[in-house]
């Protein structure tokens, strides 16, 4: 059975989008974390505002 290039890039794509918000979100999560324990003292931290890091993450998830 041959698998046509369109059903293998949805396949991809299944795939890869779905594991890039799962690491992004856990990163922001980690960075939560790391912020609420006072280990991050700064408001923003690589770009990111804590909140908007939050929301994405909430979103994310």
């Amino acid at each position: 059975m041959q698998v046509s290039n369109a059903v293998k890039f949805i396949i991809l794509t299944e795939i890869v989008f779905p594991t890039l918000l799962l690491v992004f979100g856990i990163y922001h999560g980690v960075m939560q974390v790391l912020y609420r324990s006072g280990v991050i003292k700064a408001e923003s931290f690589l770009g990111i505002d804590y909140y908007q890091g939050l929301t994405l993450h909430g979103v994310i998830n």
